[in-house]
């Protein structure tokens, strides 16, 4: 067997190009030559609706990144909120452990003068 050469390959090529239409007409028929144009025809308009369709997930997804990003940001703020307060109780905690101290002493420097002075009025009374 004597391998093909470019000229020949071309040859070929252009004798099936010519003839393949009038073949599949003849054995195939119309109708379904037809109906595959037709059904390459659905499926680009078919393509077209899933590029349309892509795109507009595409900017759904970007408007979810925005509402996340506005939401992060809403948390951030909150959290700032409850650090102030944090602090704010805290500060509120150490001025009322300063008054409790406070009183305490108080309290036992009183239970202190009036035991003296009950030691006092029973020994010089």
């Amino acid at each position: 067997m004597m391998p093909l050469g470019t000229a020949e390959l071309e040859q070929i090529d252009a004798y099936l190009r010519s003839n393949v239409r009038a073949w599949v007409e003849e054995y195939v028929g119309p109708q379904l030559l037809e109906r595959m144009t037709r059904v390459e025809h659905e499926l680009k308009l078919q393509r077209e609706v899933m590029v349309e369709r892509f795109k507009v997930v595409d900017e759904r997804f970007k408007a979810m990144g925005e509402r996340f990003k506005a939401v992060d940001e809403r948390f951030k703020a909150v959290d700032r909120r409850f650090a102030d307060m944090q602090a704010s109780m805290d500060r509120r905690f150490e001025d009322m452990h300063r008054r409790f101290n406070g009183m305490q002493w108080m309290v036992g420097g009183a239970v202190v003068l009036l035991a003296t002075m009950m030691s006092l009025y029973q020994f010089l009374g």
